[in-house]
């Protein structure tokens, strides 16, 4: 046998290639993942409806804005949203429309994976992009994405795909598409993988740095990577105009929320990419990206495109420990270059793999004719060359995915309760206030995503800042991030900043004169039960209604709305306290036996009082 050809099995992987389509073959793969995606059919973001509402004020004609008449750019997910018009259009539910895009790029993104994994490995080899594209559609991280309702499965579909063909254009000598062919391809998938995602531009300069690297191996014009250079910029200046003109700044507004740097970020960012690494079953998949990239630097095929691989792999880790974290679950930063690793991954198992059958065809050589007969070594050697490269990928690939649908079955009622719990808590309280509210009327609120898509006429304040000009900036001027607090406070006269900061997002807000004041109450794990108990005796067989405006029931959540780091201090504030009354809380899916054990978590609201409300103009 030649080399590593016990793992390729050639002939009848070329007649599998050729004969039958890769979505056939993927159809195993695809239909596991569809089970796992209705498994997790009950999970959505928060962060969903943030997009949902900038995309039904589009619909309707108000513009890119998320309260009317405000043009602040706090989406990062332009592409998205222009998707996610047509289902206003159309009348259809939004949210199962998002949901469904997201769904059907995760199945996307398993032939994507697929095919990048054939390209890297060689086209006659079967098992290796076959595996590669098992445990993309196992993984924990597809699956949850794939149902939340957000762009990023998409993100990976277009970025995947672009490199794909970026890849195929460093190879373009042996592939039946012509050069113009791959170029255009390869930067329009790019291209629209910027407009979906700020992060994706990383791809774009990395695969562009790379194509550098071709010319001067080549020698020759870059005509071809000139034609892919030029469409992404005819495509990505024309955005950046429009996005500078519209909302009069370079940058989406999420950029000075999490503007924080410093060494202390850093490290943060490193313990973030450590779990990376180690999260479900990255850790084989990581270090076979590394076994595959490094050799790229002394042999094999496609060594180019194996390098810019790794080179994605190492540039987006960069990227997590610059930004420090994501609060946001299970490493959905690292999904526009997953695919491209995954691939990378099993193409150093197939290589593993081929190394041990060229070592076992050495043996041939070896054997002692006096003791084993020239034909029966050739047929023992020739059967492990099957045998055990071949058991090598089928056995990373089984426990690799074995590891990925582990972690998603222990996990799946958590996830799949979230829909349920955003109606009975965010959106139940979005529908009170606009029940009760004029349009226009301003609500201060620290999440936006789910309760403000269920009032869209009322103008919401955000005291984190991701839908707020005046507290992103503030944020930015003393470089924290409002998900690392704790760093901020650490840092020499940290604190100091921190209560300067937060008396001036105080005044912003009253200046406001908002009509409704949200919280969320956060009770500790230890707390918990007894939390739970005392508000059911105050209760006592009430219905909620029958709790609206009760002191007892306020009295039970002062302290935790004053703990609330996220409110700014708002709850302990004299105007406040004057001028607010207590109106009624949710509890976050209290439906749900486990969910109410797991969360202390609940949303507790307040309303102007009459004279205030008499006062307003």
């Amino acid at each position: 046998m030649g080399r590593g050809q016990g793992l390729q099995c050639a002939p009848l992987a070329r007649f599998m290639m050729k004969r039958i389509p890769a979505i056939v073959l993927l159809l195993p793969f695809m239909a596991l993942l569809a089970w796992w995606q209705w498994r997790y059919v009950g999970y959505v973001k928060d962060d969903t409806f943030i997009s949902m509402r900038y995309a039904r004020n589009l619909a309707l004609g108000e513009g890119l804005v998320f309260n009317y008449g405000d043009r602040l750019e706090g989406y990062t997910n332009f592409l998205w949203v222009l998707l996610t018009a047509p289902a206003f259009w159309l009348g259809v539910e939004p949210l199962h429309w998002v949901k469904a895009m997201s769904c059907v790029a995760g199945q996307i993104g398993v032939l994507v994976t697929f095919q990048i994994a054939r390209h890297l490995s060689g086209e006659e080899r079967l098992l290796v992009p076959l595996l590669a594209a098992g445990v993309y559609a196992a993984s924990p991280t597809v699956i949850l994405w794939s149902m939340a309702g957000l762009e990023p499965t998409l993100v990976a579909v277009l970025c995947g795909g672009g490199v794909w063909y970026a890849m195929r254009l460093l190879a373009r000598d042996e592939d039946p598409l012509n050069a113009s062919q791959l170029a255009t391809r390869s930067a329009l998938l790019l291209a629209a993988g910027a407009l979906c995602r700020p992060d994706a531009h990383a791809v774009i300069i990395v695969v562009g740095s790379f194509a550098v690297v071709d010319a001067i191996r080549r020698a020759e014009p870059p005509s071809k990577w000139l034609r892919w250079g030029l469409l992404i910029l005819a495509l990505l200046i024309p955005y950046h105009l429009f996005r500078f003109w519209y909302f009069g700044d370079l940058f989406p507004n999420t950029a000075y929320v999490k503007a924080a740097a410093g060494p202390e970020v850093m490290a943060r960012g490193r313990t973030f990419v450590r779990g990376l690494l180690s999260f479900a079953a990255n850790p084989g998949v990581f270090a076979m990206a590394a076994v595959s990239g490094l050799l790229a630097l002394v042999q094999g095929r496609r060594r180019l495109a194996r390098l810019m691989s790794l080179t994605l792999a190492l540039v987006f880790m960069a990227y997590m420990v610059r930004i420090g974290r994501d609060e946001m679950k299970w490493y959905r930063l690292f999904l526009p270059v997953f695919p491209v690793v995954v691939a990378l991954g099993a193409d150093g198992v197939g290589r593993m793999a081929a190394a041990l059958a060229d070592a076992l065809s050495s043996l041939r050589a070896a054997v002692d004719a006096r003791f084993v007969e020239p034909v029966v070594a050739m047929l023992l050697v020739g059967i492990l060359q099957l045998v055990l490269p071949t058991g090598m990928v089928l056995g990373a690939g089984f426990a690799a995915v074995s590891v990925e649908l582990d972690l998603a079955a222990k996990k799946r009622d958590w996830h799949n309760a979230y829909v349920r719990s955003s109606e009975a808590s965010f959106q139940a309280m979005g529908r009170y206030i606009a029940g009760r509210s004029e349009p226009g009327e301003v609500v201060v609120f620290q999440d936006m995503g789910a309760a403000p898509f269920s009032a869209p006429d009322q103008v919401w304040i955000d005291t984190i800042g991701i839908l707020n000009r005046t507290v992103a900036q503030e944020l930015a001027a003393i470089g924290m991030n409002p998900f690392m607090r704790g760093l901020k406070a650490a840092q020499p006269g940290g604190r100091e900043q921190i209560r300067a900061f937060e008396a001036r997002i105080r005044d912003y807000a009253f200046a406001q004169e908002p009509d409704w004041i949200a919280f969320v109450a956060y009770v500790p794990k230890a707390k918990r039960r007894s939390f739970r108990s005392r508000y059911n005796r105050i209760r006592d067989g009430r219905k909620d209604h029958q709790l609206i405006g009760d002191p007892e029931v306020e009295a039970h959540f002062r302290r935790r709305i004053e703990s609330n780091r996220h409110a700014q201090g708002i709850a302990r504030d004299p105007r406040f306290k004057a001028g607010y009354q207590f109106e009624r809380v949710w509890k976050r899916d209290p439906n749900l036996r486990t969910w109410g054990k797991r969360r202390g978590y609940w949303l507790v609201l307040y309303r102007a009082k009459p004279s205030k409300r008499a006062e307003a103009p």
